[in-house]
C-alpha cells in the first residue's frame, strides 16, 4: 500500500489514504473490525473476462513500467486464475463432462467448474470483508446481471459469509441503445445492495417463508415500477428485497436431508424463482390494462419473454428460467412448438412465418392448441394475404368479437417493442399487431410507436 496525505486548497490536512494492489480474498494489512464502510463493484459473473481484455495493454505497459514498478510487471500475461469471474475456457481440459452428451453422475462441465471458482472467490472476498468491517459498518455491493444463476451465486456467497442484506436500490446506469435495436437483451440498471454483519438469527424452513417472499417481491415490483423500471430490470429490482428476507432467517432449510443425514440449506435461486413468478403475474396483468384474462402457459411464456427482454434474442439459460416460472417444458417451447429456436447458447423468438415454414403452425386449422398459435395464425394470414383475408379468417371461425383474442392482441402489442426507425418498424410482429388493432379490434388501444421509451413504461403494475 502507498500512503498519500490529502490537503485542502487552504493547506488543511484532510487525513491520509492508502492505495494498494492485491486480492480481495486476503487483506493482511487491514486489522480486524477496523473499517467503517466498504464499497465494492465485483465482476459480474461471466459478463466480462477482464484479464483477457487487459492482456493487450499489459504486454505493452510492462515495457514502460518495469523499471518503476517491477513487482507489477513480472508476469508474462495477466493473472487468470486469481480473477473472480466465471470463465469456462479455463476449465475445458479438466472438465469431466463435455456438455454435449448425457451427463454421468459425479461429472462436471467447464461451466460448472467456472461457477464454483467464481462463488469460491466471492465467498473468500466477503469473508475477508466481514473480518475487517466494524460492528455497525456498512458494505455496499453493486451488481448487474440478468441471469438468475449469477444472482444465486452472489446471494449464496454473501449469506454464507455472514452478511445480512439491509436494503436494495436499482440505479439506472447502462446505455439503452441495445434495447431499441430489439436484437439483444440487457439489464440497464445496477442493483446496489447495502449489507451489514448478520447477528444471531432464528433459522427457518423455506415453506414458512414462501408467503413473505411472494409478498416482498410483489410490493417491490409495484414500488419500482412506479419509479419507471420495466422489463428485466423490474424483475431484477425484486432480487435484493427477496435476498433480504432470506438473510434475516439464514440458514433457510429445504425440509429435506442430504446423503449424510444433515438438513439441506436452500439455494437462493429458489426464492428468486418465486420472485420471478410473482413479477411475471403482475406484468401480464399490466399488459392487459389491469384485466385478469386467463391464457395458457405457452402464451404466458411468449408474452413474458417479449416483455422481459424487449428483444428477440436472449440467453437460452434465461429461456429455461422463464419456462420454470411459467410452468412449461422448454423443449416443447423450442422443438415442439417452435416459439423459439436455440443455437450456441442463445434463444431467438420466432416470427409467425418462421413457425409456418418449420411446420409448427398451420393457419388453415380451425382449432389451435394455444392462444399464441391462434394469434400467430391471424398475423400470418394478414401479412401474406392482406386485411380482407384476415377478416374472412376471423369471420369463418366465429372469432370476430372474441374477447380473449382481443385481449391477446392488446397484451402482445404492449409486450413487443413498438420501435420505428427511418426504414420502418424494427419488428414485423409489431407492425402486424398495430395494423390489426387499428382495423379489426376496435377495443384495442396501443401506444404510439416507440420514440425512445418502451411503451410498457406507461403501464401500471398496481
Amino acid at each position: 500500500m502507498v500512503p498519500s496525505t490529502q490537503t485542502s486548497s487552504e493547506g488543511e490536512d484532510l487525513g491520509q489514504c492508502r492505495i494498494g494492489q492485491g486480492s480481495a480474498t486476503s487483506l493482511p494489512a487491514i486489522a480486524d473490525d477496523s473499517v467503517d464502510a466498504i464499497v465494492t463493484d465485483p465482476p459480474y459473473y461471466d459478463n466480462v473476462m477482464y484479464s483477457e481484455c487487459s492482456d493487450y495493454f499489459y504486454v505493452w505497459m510492462k515495457r514502460a513500467l518495469r523499471d518503476t514498478w517491477p513487482e507489477l510487471c513480472n508476469l508474462e500475461t495477466t493473472d487468470k486464475q486469481g480473477e473472480a469471474v466465471a470463465n469456462p475456457s479455463l476449465y475445458t481440459r479438466v472438465a469431466t463432462h463435455s456438455g454435449r452428451s448425457k451427463r454421468k453422475p459425479g461429472t462436471k462441465s467447464a461451466a460448472d467448474l467456472a461457477e464454483e471458482h467464481y462463488e469460491r472467490m466471492l465467498r473468500s472476498s466477503w469473508r475477508e470483508a466481514h473480518r475487517v468491517l466494524r460492528e455497525g459498518g456498512v458494505m455496499t455491493v453493486m451488481f448487474t446481471h440478468k441471469r438468475v444463476d449469477a444472482w444465486d451465486t452472489l446471494g449464496a456467497s454473501l449469506l454464507d459469509a455472514g452478511f445480512s442484506i439491509e436494503s436494495s436500490w436499482p440505479v439506472h446506469t447502462e446505455a439503452e441503445s441495445s434495447l431499441h435495436q430489439a436484437k439483444k437483451n440487457s439489464a440497464s440498471s445496477t442493483i446496489f445492495l447495502t449489507c451489514r454483519k448478520r447477528g444471531s438469527t432464528e433459522p427457518a424452513f423455506f415453506s414458512d417463508l414462501r408467503p413473505e417472499i411472494q409478498r416482498t417481491a410483489r410490493e417491490a415490483a409495484i414500488r419500482f415500477a412506479a419509479d419507471g423500471l420495466t422489463g428485466i430490470d423490474l424483475t431484477l429490482s425484486t432480487y435484493g428485497p427477496v435476498l433480504s428476507v432470506l438473510s434475516r432467517r439464514w440458514p433457510v432449510y429445504t425440509g429435506q436431508l442430504d446423503a449424510d443425514g444433515n438438513r439441506q440449506v436452500i439455494r437462493p435461486d429458489e426464492a428468486l424463482t418465486l420472485a420471478y413468478e410473482e413479477v411475471a403475474r403482475l406484468k401480464k396483468r399490466a399488459l392487459l390494462g389491469g384485466k385478469d384474462t386467463v391464457f395458457d402457459p405457452y402464451t404466458d411464456w411468449y408474452l413474458t419473454a417479449w416483455n422481459d427482454f424487449r428483444a428477440a434474442e436472449f440467453p437460452s439459460g434465461e429461456a429455461l428460467k422463464l419456462s420454470l416460472a411459467t410452468h412449461v417444458d422448454l423443449d416443447d417451447v423450442d422443438k415442439g412448438r417452435r416459439l423459439i429456436a436455440t443455437k450456441s447458447g442463445s434463444a431467438t423468438l420466432q416470427t409467425p412465418a418462421q413457425r409456418v415454414t418449420a411446420g409448427k403452425l398451420d393457419p388453415d386449422d380451425d382449432d389451435f392448441p394455444t392462444q399464441v398459435d391462434r394469434l400467430h395464425a391471424l398475423m400470418y394470414v394478414y401479412q401474406h394475404d392482406g386485411l380482407q383475408a384476415a377478416r374472412t379468417w376471423l369471420t369463418r371461425r366465429g372469432w370476430t368479437d372474441d374477447r380473449t383474442l382481443s385481449d391477446l392482441v392488446q397484451a402482445a402489442g404492449n409486450a413487443i417493442p413498438r420501435t420505428q426507425t427511418a426504414k420502418g418498424w424494427v419488428r414485423e410482429e409489431a407492425k402486424a399487431l398495430d395494423d390489426l388493432a387499428a382495423t379489426l379490434f376496435p377495443d384495442v388501444t396501443l401506444a404510439p410507436p416507440d420514440t425512445g421509451q418502451p411503451a410498457q413504461q406507461a403501464l401500471e403494475l398496481a
